[in-house]
């Protein structure tokens, strides 16, 4: 071996040549994670045209995620696009029924189209026609829904006229409390008493 010095270090060379000549040269990420990634950027960079497609191919590479879709529909939801931002949400919901932020997009959305169409309605002619029927109909499952009271706007309360003997009563009530007296119609006025 004193001959051949340089013989005895060859294998640990060829060794590491052999590893290098292996090592991957193409983005270690996959293709999910890399249109992901390149989507997130163009969002930093304000580009929301480019962030889309980069969502859309994210989700054609891995048809089972739904974070691409939800991505999607919050931007959308943020640009007032609500058909696409409903499309985009009930895709999250077949991949996710739980998925919060899908199920308030879908919501507000729908909500949204809702009152546009409304005024449409509105400003139909015929009031026995086809779209206010239905609109009857739709307005009939809110109130089952959310309650007649949400849907009703509240009545204003009448400011009515004090009797004399009513007045009289307000007055002494409020010079019992500022003189830190009880007043049994004032369940309040022992704690302002006692400050």
């Amino acid at each position: 071996m004193k001959r051949f010095p340089k013989l005895a270090a060859m294998p640990a060379v060829i060794l590491a040549l052999s590893a290098c000549q292996q090592a991957p040269t193409k983005s270690t990420l996959a293709p999910y994670d890399m249109w992901m990634a390149s989507a997130e950027a163009s969002i930093r960079a304000q580009n929301v045209v480019s962030a889309k497609a980069n969502f859309r191919k994210a989700a054609e590479a891995d048809p089972q995620a739904k974070e691409p879709w939800r991505r999607l529909a919050e931007l959308d939801f943020n640009a007032q696009d609500y058909g696409p931002a409903i499309t985009e949400a009930q895709e999250v919901l077949k991949r996710d029924p739980m998925d919060s932020t899908a199920q308030s997009v879908l919501t507000v959305s729908g909500l949204r189209v809702a009152i546009d169409a409304l005024g449409m309605i509105h400003r139909e002619s015929d009031p026995k026609g086809p779209a206010h029927l239905e609109a009857a109909k739709v307005a009939q499952k809110l109130r089952e829904t959310l309650g007649q009271d949400l849907l009703t706007p509240p009545k204003k309360k009448r400011k009515g006229v004090k009797s004399p003997g009513a007045a009289a009563a307000d007055t002494r009530r409020g010079a019992a409390v500022i003189r830190g007296l009880s007043d049994s119609s004032d369940p309040f006025s022992a704690l302002r008493a006692d400050n």
